[in-house]
């Protein structure tokens, strides 16, 4: 879920004209070896070690938002947020209400809620990356109907589980985010989280 603020401060770059979807970033070793990177390996089909070679912007957060390629997001963080500059951890920590540190990730579902809402407040292609994705059969999507419109960013690691979600409830939308850890098992957890969307979705469509 730390790769919410990452897409948001994107998108921020995007409607301020710092930033276009055409631009092309250079995938170095440095990529995946600054200050608060992911270790490439996990999901996404970016490749694990560096091949020179350029993608689009558009097309990086696309793999971030839609497969969260761990590569992907460590490109946003090295061209967009400069490593995490300064500024950009200011502004996440102000939105967040308290700070989230880009190496530690340790955060509360409220702070993810926030930024998530700061996102969809960004509108973009960044926000529009959230739907439709690889996740779309689990978690809090797979818990609401299927003609029902969900932007959402899973998340997982060990035994933790998570998913953040805007659901689009007719005139009721709302935000969900849920996060687990030490649950029985992986299947455990997801099913939890489905459980808890459907009956959620029930009480607020």
């Amino acid at each position: 879920l730390s790769k919410i603020p990452i897409l948001y401060w994107t998108q921020k770059r995007l409607n301020e004209g710092l930033a276009s979807l055409d631009d092309k970033l250079l995938y170095t070793p440095a990529i995946n070896t600054f200050y608060g990177s992911y270790k490439p390996e996990g999901t996404g089909n970016l490749p694990k070690t560096a091949d020179n070679k350029y993608y689009s912007l558009q097309d990086v957060i696309n793999r971030t938002a839609k497969l969260s390629d761990n590569v992907g997001s460590n490109m946003l963080a090295y061209y967009e947020t400069q490593e995490f500059n300064p500024n950009y951890q200011k502004e996440i920590n102000r939105i967040a209400g308290q700070e989230w540190n880009p190496k530690e990730r340790n955060a509360s579902a409220q702070m993810v809620g926030r930024m998530l809402e700061a996102l969809y407040n960004e509108g973009g292609a960044s926000f529009n990356a959230l739907f439709d994705t690889s996740f779309d059969d689990v978690k809090i999507r797979a818990g609401v109907p299927k003609n029902i419109s969900v932007a959402h960013k899973i998340g997982g690691a060990d035994t933790d589980n998570h998913d953040a979600a805007i659901v689009f409830a007719g005139e009721h939308p709302y935000i969900l985010c849920v996060m687990s850890e030490n649950l029985k098992d992986a299947a455990t957890a997801r099913q939890t989280i489905v459980n808890l969307s459907g009956d959620i979705y029930e009480s607020m469509k």
